[in-house]
């Protein structure tokens, strides 16, 4: 099941197939409390758990399948998530690709995605040779002025035209950056409505870009 924000559908030539990776946005409905915020958080508590990056293939585009690995094991059977365990603090918004840039066959796909480390929320990177068997690079991603942190939501392509990545995504300030002084100020709360006819007044769901050379060093 699609949860939340995070999907790549990537049609690979050499095999004939479509890959897809999704995020699976873990939900405990026991603890889901509508009327309180999570600790910490402006926002209602929803029993979160945790994401986890799952993968799928298909033949045809339409019709998909779920084959079972042993990364994750539920009730002792396999599952088709190939990234992100309880133990690792999650991975969220994932944007996978395959990089045509790169020169090593271990590092044929790459993934952006959210991850909670000691120092709290950053995006980090990581590789695989075949978009099932992932290994976190040991150097983290940082965007001019605002370090390691970004909002959610980023997809990372390869440019051949100009030989560099592009990324597109949330700005992490999203809900401070410019507005218009004549307008009310947009509370600072994460699921406020996003005035979609207002434009002054639409700065959370605004896209922005960063450009980097070596996936590591991006733009502000």
């Amino acid at each position: 099941v699609f949860q939340v924000n995070g999907w790549t559908v990537l049609r690979d030539g050499a095999a004939g197939e479509f890959r897809c990776w999704y995020e699976n946005w873990g939900i405990n409905p026991g603890s889901v409390d509508r009327g309180a915020a999570a600790p910490g958080r402006d926002r209602p508590n929803l029993g979160f758990l945790g994401s986890a990056l799952c993968y799928a293939r298909s033949d045809d585009g339409i019709t998909w399948e779920k084959p079972g690995f042993d990364y994750l094991l539920h009730e002792g059977e396999k599952t088709n998530v190939v990234f992100g365990r309880q133990d690792y603090e999650r991975s969220e918004s994932s944007s996978v690709f395959e990089d045509p840039m790169e020169a090593d066959p271990q590092k044929r796909y790459k993934s952006f995605y959210g991850h909670f480390a000691d120092d709290g929320h950053v995006v980090t990177l990581a590789y695989s040779p075949d978009g099932i068997h992932w290994t976190p690079s040991d150097e983290r991603p940082t965007f001019g002025e605002l370090g390691e942190g970004l909002g959610d939501c980023y997809t990372v392509i390869a440019d051949l035209d100009s030989q560099t990545y592009r990324c597109t995504c949330r700005h992490k300030g999203i809900l401070s950056i410019h507005h218009d002084d004549r307008r009310p100020r947009t509370p600072s709360v994460f699921f406020h409505p996003t005035y979609p006819r207002d434009a002054a007044r639409a700065n959370k769901r605004r896209v922005f870009q960063a450009v980097s050379n070596d996936l590591i060093h991006w733009s502000n």
